[in-house]
């Protein structure tokens, strides 16, 4: 398998393991330079540490009781760095839908391991959803 492959595979895991709520399968994927990074001004912008990350995980977890779904519709890799694109499905805790468009960059240090999370989304639906 070539570095581009193993990292993809990463890639997917990591949204695989976020989906899930699995902070061990997170931990185990991330780097110890881990940095999650989210577009926008919403209370979930801006950088986290895998500390962080981990420790909001529960929050998150309560918001979509029945988890939030996520499905890669494409990918585009090179080497260190994966582009997704991905689109969400779940039911909020109040029973509002939440569906939402993703593009994902991640990049990998040589040992195969995530050290940096750059996700962007459409902010003004997070906004409606959780705040309208």
């Amino acid at each position: 398998m070539s570095i581009t492959q193993m990292n993809v595979s990463g890639a997917k895991a990591f949204l695989e393991a976020m989906s899930k709520g699995d902070v061990n399968a997170v931990q185990a994927l991330a780097s110890d330079k881990f940095d999650y990074w989210v577009a926008g001004s919403t209370s979930m912008s801006g950088s986290r540490s895998m500390t962080e990350l981990t420790a909001a995980m529960p929050d998150f977890a309560q918001c979509f009781p029945d988890g939030l779904r996520m499905s890669v519709t494409g990918i585009t890799a090179e080497l260190q760095r994966v582009a997704v694109e991905a689109v969400s499905h779940g039911t909020t805790a109040d029973g509002k839908t939440y569906q939402n468009d993703y593009h994902f960059l991640f990049e990998f240090d040589q040992a195969g391991k995530i050290t940096k999370v750059r996700e962007y989304m459409d902010t003004a639906h997070v906004a409606d959803v959780f705040a309208g």
